[in-house]
Parts: C-alpha cells; structure tokens; sequence
C-alpha cells in the first residue's frame, strides 16, 4: 500500500514540474567603469551566456523577472550632477563614427560638448537617432564612497538601498525597465548606457538578473516545490513504517 502512495506522489510530482516556474539567477561584474568622465558617454556590452559568473548558458527565451545594477564605492565631487543609466540597442550603439571600442567590451563615446545631458537622448548616430530607453538617473552623491543598489521586479515597485549618502535621489524614468532591458536585447548582447554630468567615481559595477522559464528543463525546480514534496514523502513514509509496526504487534 504505501509503495503504490509513493508511486502516486511521484507521478504527480512530474505532472506539476511539468508546468511550475523554474528560475535562475546571472551575475555580470565589470571594473573597466571605474572612472566616468563627463567629457565621454559610455557603454557596457555584456554577453549574457559568455559573461556571467555563473559560467551558463543565457535562455533567450526566459522572462527576465528582475533587474539589480550594483554601484560600489560610487563618488562624485560637485553638487548637483547626474549619472544617467541607459539600455542600448546593441547593434546601433556599436556604429556611431566616434566610438572606441576595447576588448572588454566597454564603449566609449567621444561626445565633446555635451557635458550636461544625457548624451544617448541628444546625440545623433550617422544613420538616425539613438535606439534605447533612459531607465534610471542618480543624483548629488556626494564625495565619499558610497554602495548604492538598484533593482527592479517586473509590475512591482522598484528597490533602492545605498549605504553611505542616502539623500541622493534616485529617479526611475522608464515606466518598464524590464520591458524596456528585454526589447533592446540583441543576439544575446544586453548593452548598459551611462552618461554623467560631471565624473563619477567607482570601484566596480555588478549587473545581477533573475529569470523564469515555464515549462523548462534545464534550470532547478522552485524550493517551495521540493520543500512539499519532500515533506509528502516524508509523511508516507512515518505512515508506513506506523502501520508496519502494528502488523508486527497483532502478529
């Protein structure tokens, strides 16, 4: 009898992994941003299967879930500046005439006289407008190092949580970053703009994204879910070994 329990919870078990939710986790980390000068626009290019940390392949189809940008040791020396945070159309940011690009894959954009502004909303590329979307802006860090952390869910409130000056506003501009970080992404290439008004200073920038994938088979079931049936099998298993004992006393 408990066998034939055990057997039931089994095949239910594969019929609900059939379609629960599967998530994963991707951590990218740069320190060639370290210096952003307000004479320069930058980008950020990021392989989403070669650059993780996690060492994994990226599914392009998977619903990004969430968006976290990490600043570390984030300064900036005059009052009033504003640090811009872009998504990019990958292709269009890599044909601007005046763009250098290093082995890193970090952009740099030779903007002179554009020092106020963001520079991907003013600027024009040789064949038309810049394609992206302004995400976020920080504001008036001050001089010291600051750890300033920026995440955003999908349809939920976003989360900002600095360590250091936390006067500084932080202002959302999209109205869907997600939505916004999944259009622009392109064969695999999610490109991160950033653009200040005077030099900011940093020890180093952490992307982390969160994504689920219904239906997949590649990436761990959700905790919750083992957690249930975990507890399902250990329950026969006390039921079993109950009933067991009992035959053993009547016999």
């Amino acid at each position: 009898m408990t066998k034939k329990i055990i057997q039931t919870l089994i095949l239910i078990f594969v019929l609900l992994t059939c379609n629960i939710a599967f998530s994963a986790e991707y951590t990218y980390y740069t320190d060639n941003l370290t210096s952003l000068g307000h004479s320069y626009a930058y980008a950020w290019e990021i392989n989403l299967s070669n650059d993780n940390a996690e060492n994994k392949a990226f599914d392009l189809n998977d619903s990004i879930t969430s968006f976290s940008l990490v600043f570390s040791d984030i300064s900036d020396n005059y009052s009033g500046d504003i640090l811009y945070v872009n998504v990019l159309d990958s292709d269009e940011a890599r044909i601007e005439y005046n763009v250098i690009i290093n082995d890193s894959g970090i952009l740099t954009y030779t903007n002179e006289g554009y020092t106020t502004g963001n520079y991907f909303d003013t600027y024009t590329y040789d064949e038309g407008y810049t394609e992206g979307s302004l995400l976020f802006t920080i504001e008036d860090v001050d001089s010291t190092s600051n750890q300033v952390s920026v995440t955003y869910y999908d349809l939920e409130e976003p989360i900002y949580e600095v360590e250091g000056d936390d006067t500084m506003p932080i202002t959302q501009i999209s109205s869907n970053v997600i939505g916004d970080l999944t259009a622009y992404i392109a064969d695999g290439i999610l490109t991160i703009g950033f653009d200040s008004d005077c030099h900011y200073f940093n020890s180093g920038i952490t992307l982390k994204l969160e994504t689920d994938s219904p239906g997949g088979t590649s990436a761990v079931p959700e905790p919750e879910t083992l957690l249930l049936f975990g507890l399902g099998l250990i329950g026969v298993s006390a039921f079993g070994r109950k009933r067991m004992n009992i035959g053993e006393k009547i016999a």
